[in-house]
């Protein structure tokens, strides 16, 4: 098959997928990027450099590309496609990705398939009705509950489109049968593996300091945040020496200002490049996920990479990846005391933590996390909306959909 893939951010967890469907498949990989973001999720790119739209050329992707290179040396091509930083109402931000999508069908492939959340992403699936269609979505209802005009307007749409559709958990298909009343049975659940790229950060020279908590990532209200805070304290009381880091862009100004002189915790308020989380990882016994909301495994699966333990919220979402007591220990969610009692047993158990070690370096080839199996699984939707396409014409029709119109109103 000839296979285009266009992956609006969630590279971290597309790299592995690619990386064995090029070795089957003639591959293009498309990489659509904001020009006033700096992506350090798996290529480090400073996109404001440029200073430009459109595609890179040969020596600008050559350089993006960077140590990454070898890991996709069997794709056909690889474009860096930039966009305007503007909003949805001006026509420059329509006419980059109008152009985007007819370059795609001017390729004539036999799939494409589309990963990311942005709405202009549709106008790939519009301006190609004629080429079979798939589309990931890593998120189907907002952690906040309240959903943002241009999510309503991907998650309507997309619904309406022939195109098959890849979750990356059950709770995350469902919520979205509920809100769009789509068929479900162009909906597939497909887990993703460790995030594999990450494997080149493993350090052994770095040692583990037993009394070190971790939470990464982007520290928003729904990270459970204030409850690791008031864990933390608790545990402090027959556990002194514990130490609680909490790294990332903080969103949380008030939680921050209380513990900014707490010896107890350490705060990190930045972005994170791939090697500061990679260290900040195995520095840390354990990984907390103290969630009020989840629909994915992203931090779960960075965790994995490097054996660590988790320590989790038992919500839909984070269960379905981290087997309790095995792989990690599940605690309710909102419950500081239940937190601090867990966070104290693999504190204060290292042979639990070891065993757990070990299950997680043996999950991480099974089956379901496997990203050949993975692979596989992705390749068998291809086959069906391709087949689909051959056996039943009517199913070739999209449902008419005025997204320029829709944004700009909104806008």
């Amino acid at each position: 098959m000839r296979i285009c893939i266009v992956s609006s951010y969630h590279l971290e967890v597309t790299a592995p997928y690619i990386h064995r469907l090029q070795h089957v498949h003639e591959v293009d990989f498309y990489v659509p990027m904001n020009n006033g973001d700096r992506n350090v999720f798996l290529f480090d790119i400073d996109a404001r450099k440029y200073g430009r739209t459109g595609f890179l050329n040969e020596i600008e992707t050559r350089e993006a590309l960077g140590s990454h290179a070898q890991y996709f040396s069997q794709l056909n091509k690889i474009w860096f496609f930039l966009y305007p930083n503007t909003g949805f109402a001006r026509p420059s931000l329509h006419k980059s990705f109008i152009d985007l999508a007819l370059t795609i069908k001017k390729q004539r492939y036999d799939v494409i398939h589309v990963i990311g959340q942005f709405p202009l992403l549709l106008y790939i699936h519009m301006l190609n009705p004629g080429t079979a269609r798939v589309h990931t979505l890593h998120e189907s209802v907002p952690h906040t509950g309240v959903f943002q005009w241009h999510e309503k307007v991907m998650l309507k749409a997309i619904a309406k489109l022939n195109v098959q559709l890849i979750f990356p958990s059950e709770i995350t298909r469902k919520r979205f049968l509920e809100y769009t009343h789509a068929n479900p049975a162009k909906c597939h659940k497909i887990y993703f593996g460790i995030v594999e790229n990450l494997q080149s950060f493993i350090n052994p020279a770095i040692k583990e300091n037993v009394n070190q908590v971790l939470l990464f990532g982007f520290i928003n209200s729904y990270k459970g945040a204030e409850y690791l805070v008031e864990a933390t304290k608790i545990a402090q009381q027959s556990y002194p020496g514990i130490q609680t880091v909490i790294a990332g862009k903080w969103s949380l100004p008030e939680l921050k200002e209380s513990i900014k002189n707490d010896s107890a915790f350490r705060i990190i308020d930045k972005s994170l490049s791939n090697d500061e989380m990679a260290t900040l990882i195995q520095e840390s016994a354990i990984v907390v996920c103290p969630y009020t909301s989840a629909s994915n495994s992203g931090v779960v699966m960075t965790a994995f990479v490097f054996d660590k333990p988790l320590i989790a919220s038992n919500i839909d979402g984070l269960s379905e990846v981290i087997s309790d007591r095995q792989t990690g220990l599940l605690v309710p969610s909102r419950n500081p005391v239940a937190l601090a009692e867990a966070i104290l047993e693999l504190l204060t158990n290292p042979d639990l933590r070891d065993q757990m070690k070990k299950n997680i370096s043996k999950g991480k080839t099974e089956a379901v996390f496997s990203w050949n199996r993975i692979t596989e699984q992705t390749v068998d939707v291809y086959k069906k909306r391709l087949q689909s396409g051959k056996t039943s014409p009517g199913l070739n029709s999209d449902k008419k959909i005025n997204l320029d119109s829709t944004l700009k109103t909104n806008a």
